[in-house]
């Protein structure tokens, strides 16, 4: 007779570990994101304060253009939004329907070939500490 209560007991609980289960994000704390610009580009950086993985998406504005940000357990997930137009921006992140916001008023400059090459020599030289553009390479 114990063996058949424990049986239906496990039986009556997989589904609610089914539908209570872990889901992208859920459970997983974040921080408020960073939105740095740069000539022609963001860079956006989500973290994670608990080992659950999530994985979100980030949108700018206003051009559209949208993108995955996997967040890694106890970790730091990040993308740059590439050959964006000088001026005032605005990114939406959302993973899952746990989390969602807005980073504003994020500074886009023009191009900065220059700026470019010396910050990729000096990243490719191990030398990122000399390095003034975040967004960069």
């Amino acid at each position: 007779m114990n063996r058949a209560i424990r049986v239906a007991s496990v039986a009556m609980a997989v589904p609610a570990l089914i539908v209570t289960g872990s889901g992208v994000a859920q459970g997983a704390h974040l921080t408020n994101p960073t939105a740095v610009g740069g000539p022609e580009r963001i860079l956006v950086t989500l973290t994670s304060t608990t080992g659950t993985n999530a994985s979100c998406r980030a949108k700018v504005t206003p051009e559209g253009d949208d993108f995955g940000l996997n967040v890694p357990g106890n970790g730091v997930g990040s993308t740059t939004f590439r050959n964006l137009a000088p001026g005032t921006h605005s990114v939406d992140i959302t993973c899952g329907a746990h989390y969602a916001t807005t980073v504003n008023n994020i500074q886009v400059k023009a191009a900065d070939p220059i700026g470019d090459f010396i910050n990729g020599a000096l990243k490719q030289f191990g030398l990122t500490g000399l390095m003034w553009d975040p967004t960069c390479c």
